[in-house]
């Protein structure tokens, strides 16, 4: 069992070796309370790996720069993806716990370990630049239900 532990933890860490990627996104909900939203995507791996996204509610994109300047409430995702390579394409499916952060007191909330955020992408390769959509929703496994709230998202990543 040691043994199969050490191989799995230098695949995986191989696998994160070979590709990243830094990425901003904006996106809306579907259900729930309709916002809008924007935030930052960092992925390390290629096939298998992990990633980190962040979200900050907006009411509206015009006013974009005002909101973030007051930020106080964002939603930190730090998960896992598994990902297939089509050609310049690369189909992928993440899934994480969720964590609400206030940032002005640093105090944070762990939603409950059975509710997970789930998203399945497409991201398309243009050269160093990627472009990305997603269609995203919050989960249980135990029993298996979703939330009921979606939301799609798009955006741009560089990847290195």
């Amino acid at each position: 069992m040691k043994k199969l532990l050490v191989l799995l933890s230098v695949v995986f860490i191989a696998a994160m070796a070979m590709s990243m990627t830094l990425g901003v996104l904006a996106g809306k909900e579907f259900g729930g309370r309709e916002r809008m939203y924007v935030g930052a995507q960092a992925t390390l791996g290629e096939t298998l790996g992990i990633g980190l996204d962040v979200y900050y509610p907006i009411s509206s994109f015009e006013k974009v720069a005002e909101e973030i300047s007051s930020a106080q409430i964002i939603e930190i995702d730090p998960g896992l993806f598994l990902a297939l390579r089509l050609s310049s394409m690369k189909v992928y499916a993440f899934v994480s716990p969720m964590i609400i952060m206030n940032i002005q007191t640093m105090d944070y909330q762990v939603l409950p370990m059975n509710t997970l955020r789930g998203k399945l992408g497409v991201r398309f390769k243009l050269g160093a630049l990627s472009a990305f959509v997603e269609g995203i929703t919050a989960f249980q496994y135990s029993p298996f239900a979703t939330s009921g709230v979606y939301g799609a998202q798009g955006g741009i990543s560089l990847g290195f």
